[in-house]
């Protein structure tokens, strides 16, 4: 938990930014701390107020998008626990049995299908058992 006011931090920056003589000082008096400590809170707070209207996303936004990426991230896991491999030197296994027990490039073909959808799988004519 931070125990650091923010408000504090603010007008320690107005006392850096100020054009009065001595303004730092006074305040590093008033916050109890040094004119060093003035000038780092007063570059804090410039610099999140320039991120906060400079167009980039705000925290907020970020951190919204954080947790949406992290719930997809976790359904993609999910998913891919439930999956299995099959790459191109395993299917031209499967044809291969499939053809040795008798089933037809269209059956094999169907299969595929089946097993990888019907925009992964290989088209009729390049499926070659292999030999």
């Amino acid at each position: 938990m931070c125990t650091i006011s923010f408000a504090l931090w603010i007008v320690d920056a107005a006392a850096r930014f100020s054009s009065r003589h001595g303004a730092v000082s006074q305040q590093a008096k008033q916050s109890k701390c040094s004119r060093q400590t003035i000038y780092d809170r007063a570059r804090k707070v410039w610099r999140a107020v320039v991120s906060e209207f400079s167009g980039c996303p705000s925290r907020q936004q970020l951190r919204e998008r954080i947790q949406s990426l992290s719930q997809q991230n976790a359904q993609l896991r999910k998913r891919l626990a439930t999956t299995i491999e099959f790459p191109r030197s395993k299917q031209q296994e499967f044809s291969t049995k499939a053809r040795a027990m008798g089933l037809s490039l269209n059956q094999i073909g169907a299969l595929l299908v089946v097993i990888l959808g019907p925009k992964s799988a290989p088209a009729r004519s390049t499926i070659q058992p292999s030999s």
